[in-house]
């Protein structure tokens, strides 16, 4: 049943309890789809390009559900969470660059082969990405300075390059980090990614996306 919001939540068709015993299960996902064959095994995806900003909203998919909810007149209290993961790329100028030379340039990021597909759970909230790896163009963030971020379904993240920046022409490559093994379910994982035409190596930290303040950072050469 969709519902839209208005000051209150108003469903497509008026809803009532099958009496006053019965108690109900009650699952909540966005954004809404029609059809859900089976609430264990719901087929979503992400953008694989995420540029526009409509494109990265489309793959935040949030979960809910309050079971065995006994007959009431009051609203039945739902929470949602993000089922998927966020990502956001922050770029620093390091060596033979300056803030105000790296603006000007002309300047691409993307997210090396993960996987977008996936099947959601929406009795336990998990999510399991599915399909073939594929590249991710993030969301340019009008709100920052070379601030980019991207919808993510949770994963594992395998050997080899998990970001790469073009700068004027010119790739710079941000490995996976030994202490960042996959993407979780609600959190966001914060990567500020320092360029640099020289290396002194890579360091990363992580933060969640109910943010615990730390950072996954290193130098793209």
């Amino acid at each position: 049943m969709q519902y839209t919001y208005n000051t209150t939540w108003t469903p497509a068709t008026q809803t009532y309890w099958s009496d006053n015993k019965t108690h109900a299960d009650f699952y909540l996902y966005y954004p809404y789809t029609s059809s859900v064959t089976s609430i264990e095994a719901m087929p979503y995806s992400v953008k694989a390009d995420q540029t526009q900003l409509a494109d990265y909203k489309a793959g935040d998919l949030l979960i809910g559900k309050t079971t065995d909810v006994a007959p009431t007149e009051t609203a039945v209290k739902i929470d949602a969470k993000h089922a998927m993961s966020q990502m956001v790329i922050n770029l620093v100028a390091g060596n033979g660059f300056t803030e105000a030379t790296l603006s000007a340039a002309k300047i691409s990021v993307k997210i090396n082969r993960l996987k977008t597909n996936a099947t959601a759970n929406l009795a336990t909230g998990i999510v399991t990405a599915t399909g073939d790896d594929t590249d991710i163009i993030p969301y340019k963030d009008k709100d920052a300075t070379n601030s980019y971020k991207a919808i993510i379904v949770p994963q594992a993240v395998g050997e080899g390059n998990l970001v790469t920046v073009n700068v004027d022409g010119r790739d710079f490559n941000l490995p996976k980090a030994n202490n960042f093994q996959a993407f979780e379910a609600g959190k966001k994982h914060k990567f500020t990614v320092t360029l640099s035409k020289t290396s002194n190596g890579v360091n990363v930290n992580i933060t969640k996306w109910e943010d615990d303040g730390a950072d996954y950072g290193g130098t793209a050469e």
